[in-house]
């Protein structure tokens, strides 16, 4: 269990040094309001049209980080992925059933992710769509292993 912890920690300190970085990176929106039609998606929503820069939505800055900057997202959608696969690895530990369900649910997932970003516009966009592909392949594989080691149990028996 203890192997567990120290991954677990290392992952939330991935996520939270990576958050603060793009945090600051995205809040380069606030200096192109030629990009607040396009990118500042939550603001929008929260305040209809964005027209001076305290209308900008603390959100819009990791929008606008992923669009352009996408070397810190791209950690925290990769940490955020590992920690949802160690807290699946623990909590089906006991089934390899399950645990190949999981790993079937999360390719479907990352591929759904990766399908939405199909014939992306921005640096960013083109990151996270070979990021959710990747993760959509080891999901896919892990998956089939799992079942396959769980036939191959079977037989042997």
């Amino acid at each position: 269990m203890m192997k567990f912890f120290v991954q677990y920690a290392s992952a939330i300190t991935l996520l939270a040094v990576s958050s603060l970085f793009t945090w600051y990176e995205g809040s380069a929106i606030r200096e192109h309001p030629y990009e607040w039609p396009y990118t500042a998606f939550f603001s929008q929503k929260i305040h209809g049209e964005v027209l001076t820069v305290s209308d900008i939505s603390v959100w819009d800055h990791f929008v606008y980080a992923a669009k352009f900057s996408p070397l810190f997202p791209s950690l925290m959608i990769i940490s955020i992925g590992y920690l949802l696969c160690l807290t699946g690895i623990i909590v089906f530990r006991n089934s390899e059933r399950k645990m190949g369900i999981f790993h079937s649910v999360s390719s479907v997932m990352y591929g759904v992710l990766s399908f939405l970003l199909t014939d992306p516009s921005t640096t960013g966009g083109t990151v996270f769509m070979g990021i959710f592909s990747v993760l959509t392949i080891i999901h896919i594989i892990l998956a089939v292993w799992t079942f396959m080691k769980k036939n191959m149990r079977t037989v042997t028996e």
